[in-house]
């Protein structure tokens, strides 16, 4: 087990071999001397083993930034049962808000807001954006929704 921003991770292995067909979170490591030195990526999954021993759509980035070896790390969430079952399940069910899956987006969420990392998808980059282009627009412009008509 490693921990990462409180939270208790299985691995980090080299390859995917040893990640179970589950859902949950999961991290992708920079390795030096096969222990963690850096954070390349943080993301969620219903199945994580299928998700990680494919072609996962940001390893290209994982390959650019990682200045050792590629780690993975994850953390199983909501039942310990595989679930096989859902990718034959009506859509419905396969896209359910449900308990497990609001759990594993919330931990991903805070990792985010803990860990800057250089590949996916981060919505408080976003926010940070716009935060900055808000007060540049303020400086200039003056403060938002201060005009009226008379």
């Amino acid at each position: 087990m490693t921990e990462f921003g409180g939270y208790n991770f299985e691995g980090p292995y080299q390859n995917t071999d040893q990640i179970q067909l589950r859902q949950g979170v999961y991290l992708i490591v920079c390795l030096v001397d096969a222990q963690p030195h850096c954070i390349l990526d943080i993301g969620t999954s219903g199945q994580l083993e299928k998700r990680l021993s494919g072609h996962h759509d940001r390893q290209d980035c994982w390959r650019e930034n990682v200045h050792g070896e590629i780690g993975y790390c994850v953390m199983y969430t909501g039942s310990s049962t595989d679930v096989h079952y859902r990718e034959h399940a009506p859509p419905t069910i396969r896209k359910s808000n449900d308990n497990d899956t609001k759990e594993r987006l919330l931990i991903e969420d805070e990792l985010q807001w803990k860990y800057d990392v250089p590949c996916g998808s981060n919505h408080w980059k976003q926010k940070e954006k716009a935060i900055a282009r808000y007060n540049s627009y303020e400086q200039l412009f003056g403060p938002r929704g201060h005009e009226e008509l008379h």
